[in-house]
């Protein structure tokens, strides 16, 4: 795969970045904390919260999170990333203060603000820091199709900006495989980082707070890992303890 081109962030105001990404196919991500929280800095951040990512295959919620604890000298054995499946999901967890933390990149806080502004105004943006720059996700093109390689950048590039505007993207720049040199060097160099990884599907929430369900606990069919592994929904579990009170 051949990347062609990729997103410029649109000039706005609601969300600071550095300088040094605007007008570049560059973007950067930011750690998120609920507005309740008394944290208020990079700083305050341990080993004792708990954070989410949408997924470990994710560069704006996932590896900029092993790359800072490398860039700080973290010892990541002692880190927890819980997987929530999406970063809209990890902002609504931390809203609701079920998890600490979470590293969420400016283009999804920019659609946060947007179209969930409840949850938007239950967090706090750590701007102190940021998680990057990286080079923005690109557009790819197969090693099939690399003669229509220049047409392509060029329509691109040519796109209505109006068009654009609702995806926050101010234009497409051209880039090539060059210009992600940094990032492999990242990824090669940070590759032995690994926090640990918790599915919140071995997960539920009780109170407030996440806690965790004992996996190993065999001696009832009803546990709640059980309930949650076979499917069980709620409407299910409330008429099973209705059956069970007719008993």
């Amino acid at each position: 795969m051949i990347p062609i081109v990729a997103p410029v962030l649109i000039e706005q105001k609601k969300i600071p970045v550095p300088s040094s990404i605007i007008g570049k196919p560059l973007y950067c991500s930011y750690f998120i904390v609920s507005s309740n929280s008394s944290i208020t800095s990079l700083d305050q951040l341990s080993c004792d919260l708990t954070y989410a990512c949408n997924g470990i295959d994710s560069l704006s919620g996932y590896h900029c999170f092993r790359f800072w604890l490398k860039e700080t000298k973290k010892n990541w054995n002692n880190y927890k990333c819980f997987v929530t499946g999406s970063h809209l999901n990890s902002c609504r967890q931390v809203a609701e203060e079920s998890i600490d933390c979470a590293a969420i990149d400016v283009f999804c806080l920019l659609r946060l603000e947007r179209d969930n502004p409840n949850i938007f105004s239950s967090i706090r943006i750590l701007t102190d820091h940021i998680l990057g720059p990286f080079p923005s996700q690109p557009v790819c093109l197969s090693q099939a199709f690399s003669s229509y390689e220049n047409i392509l950048q060029e329509n691109f590039q040519q796109c209505s900006p109006q068009n654009l505007q609702s995806s926050f993207i101010q234009k497409f720049h051209s880039v090539n495989e060059a210009s992600y040199d940094g990032l492999t060097e990242l990824f090669r160099s940070s590759e032995h980082i690994k926090p640990q990884i918790i599915s919140l599907m071995s997960k539920i929430v009780l109170g407030n707070r996440i806690e965790s369900i004992d996996s190993t606990d065999e001696s009832s069919s009803t546990t709640p890992l059980k309930r949650l592994h076979s499917g069980e929904t709620k409407l299910n579990v409330k008429r099973r303890k209705m059956n069970d009170n007719e008993k």
